[in-house]
């Protein structure tokens, strides 16, 4: 995390990063989209799906804990959400993974937004100056939030048997 500051997008990266590492995420979900059938997947869609309906009072939830646990864990973080509308980004995360989901069967194939999406996201990031390598520290983020949601799933699902 020391790092974290350093690796700002430059042109050359930010074009590596979207027409090489978007290219190969996009290659490898693809090879695994079946996956995104599967219970697991499944559950995540559900439990997106129902704090997306649930409204502000969940989205509030999810953007407060969600950031809570960000700064916290890393604290390099902060700099990059100085006047942050919290509420807006907890939506824009459910959408994201909401997104992820509902597109498994067309990522790698002309009609995935998934390219769009990529180069979007990064450019709102290379405007901002956020490092991409902080990404995957807000997936394992989100999962983390998300725990107790998937258990609220997990007795729905045991009740229903």
């Amino acid at each position: 995390m020391e790092d974290l500051g350093k690796a700002k997008d430059e042109g050359a990266y930010a074009t590596f990063v979207s027409n090489h590492v978007a290219r190969f995420v996009a290659k490898l979900l693809k090879e695994t989209r079946e996956e995104f059938h599967g219970p697991a997947f499944a559950a995540l869609f559900r439990v997106t799906r129902g704090l997306r309906d649930a409204g502000e009072e969940a989205w509030a939830l999810i953007g407060e804990t969600f950031y809570q646990m960000a700064f916290t864990t890393y604290p390099d973080l902060v700099q990059y959400f100085p006047h942050t509308d919290m509420d807006a980004l907890a939506l824009h995360i459910i959408n994201a993974i909401e997104m992820l989901i509902e597109t498994a069967n067309t990522i790698g194939t002309r009609e995935s937004p998934w390219h769009d999406k990529v180069n979007n996201l990064n450019r709102i990031h290379k405007i901002h100056e956020i490092p991409t390598n902080t990404y995957q520290l807000i997936g394992g983020i989100y999962l983390k939030v998300l725990r107790p949601f998937f258990k609220q799933e997990a007795e729905k699902w045991k009740n229903s048997q």
